[in-house]
């Protein structure tokens, strides 16, 4: 049984999906920022690097 999502939001993400593979899909598959980190630990002193990939 699904929690998650609808039978019709299933047909958008596997469209998403197939999209995405076939390089046809203008956008990241997922849209994720990871931010943060524990409070007690130093940022060290190197360089950001970004990265979003877009096909």
């Amino acid at each position: 049984m699904n929690h998650l999502f609808t039978p019709t939001q299933w047909d958008v993400i596997k469209e998403n999906y197939t999209r995405w593979w076939a390089g046809e899909l203008k956008r990241p598959l997922i849209n994720m920022t990871v931010d943060g980190f524990p409070t007690d630990l130093v940022e060290p002193p190197i360089k950001k690097n970004w990265f979003t990939a877009y096909w």
